[in-house]
């Protein structure tokens, strides 16, 4: 319910700015920067126990958007907002992606199918 909230939030200050074709080098720059950030997460989480590995990952790779389109908006009016917004449901799309992908790794590892190696705290059998 939360997720649709904050969505609406965003499509409702995104409906106020007026998108044009430079939008898409900010766009590409924010794949960059979300991209950027999952790897240092995931580097971080690196070697530690998968809860604490999907919790670097998660909150290294997810910024309050929120607050900065409002202040944004606030300050410099609605076209201010926009990057912020476009960077909103980025976020929102790559959250709810990385949570399933990891429920589903996390499912795998506790049955000891496949993919449970993968798993990042999964441990390792040595013979």
């Amino acid at each position: 319910m939360a997720l649709f909230a904050v969505a609406a939030l965003v499509a409702l200050i995104a409906a106020e700015v007026h998108l044009s074709v430079g939008y898409v080098a900010v766009a590409v720059a924010l794949v960059v920067f979300v991209a950027s950030s999952a790897f240092a997460g995931r580097l971080l989480g690196w070697r530690t126990r998968a809860g604490v590995a999907s919790a670097l990952l998660l909150t290294t790779s997810m910024r309050d958007f929120a607050i900065a389109a409002g202040l944004a908006t606030a300050a410099f009016g609605p076209a201010a907002a926009a990057p912020l917004g476009l960077y909103g449901i980025l976020v929102l799309a790559w959250g709810t992606a990385v949570a399933g992908s990891l429920r589903r790794r996390a499912a795998a590892a506790a049955l000891g199918g496949a993919g449970a190696q993968d798993h990042p705290g999964a441990v390792r059998k040595l013979d």
